[in-house]
């Protein structure tokens, strides 16, 4: 089960990656280089509609262009750590609980 979840986060990093490295080599980095997806080499996806959600992809001067604000994107990825990390703190802190109960009930055999 967790192979899967590996498998499938590791295809969403793939597809942010490539979605940036698609802005970036088209050189779509400021709103007077904003392009149209196309262009860009982009189709609408779910990892697009988050970024745009996000405020990261912006529209431009024509509202079908599109660029990619770095320091959105700086913001975005900092507070996505901050989430992931607080995840991975109460996971630990239910694992450690959950370990105490089972210690604690077999202690008492």
């Amino acid at each position: 089960m967790a192979g899967g979840a590996v498998v499938v986060a590791g295809a969403a990093a793939r597809a942010l990656d490539d979605l940036l490295f698609a802005f970036r080599s088209a050189d779509a980095t400021a709103a007077d280089r904003a392009l149209p997806l196309r262009r860009i080499g982009l189709e609408p996806s779910a990892t697009l509609a988050r970024l745009e959600q996000a405020g990261v992809i912006k529209p431009g001067a024509d509202p079908s262009s599109r660029y990619l604000d770095e320091r959105a994107l700086r913001t975005y990825q900092t507070r996505w750590q901050s989430r992931a990390w607080m995840a991975v703190a109460a996971a630990s802190a239910i694992m450690l609980f959950t370990l105490g109960v089972i210690v604690f009930l077999v202690g008492r055999r």
